[in-house]
């Protein structure tokens, strides 16, 4: 299964959003494949390879799990960079009132929040 996805439209929360959920996919596969492959008993013909065969598949399963978890971190910081973009933007903002003297009246009148 391939699945290309476009990065540069790909926002920060989906990209976290989505990587979770893959991860969770993933892993979930790779312990239940293991866990049918582990408690088989019924005995049949190259029942050794049959075995040899899922845990192999278990492992690139895996594989793909952590690379999931790795992606996991990266859209994390991701997306904590994109907050702290996002207060600079608010912060910023709450300046240019600060200067443009409306700040003190839209404060008396409940229309901006005071930033702790």
């Amino acid at each position: 299964m391939v699945l290309l996805i476009a990065k540069a439209r790909w926002h920060p929360i989906a990209a976290l959003t989505t990587s979770i959920l893959w991860f969770g996919i993933w892993f979930s596969g790779m312990f239940i494949n293991a866990l049918v492959v582990f408690s088989n008993e019924i005995a049949f013909d190259h029942v050794g390879e049959w075995s040899a065969i899922c845990y192999v598949e278990a492992v690139f399963q895996g594989t793909f799990a952590v690379l999931y978890l790795v992606m996991v971190w990266f859209a994390a910081v991701a997306v904590r960079g994109w907050r702290k973009e996002k207060m600079g933007e608010r912060d910023r903002g709450l300046e240019m009132e600060a200067r443009s003297g409306l700040a003190e009246e839209w404060r008396r009148e409940g229309k901006v929040l005071d930033v702790v």
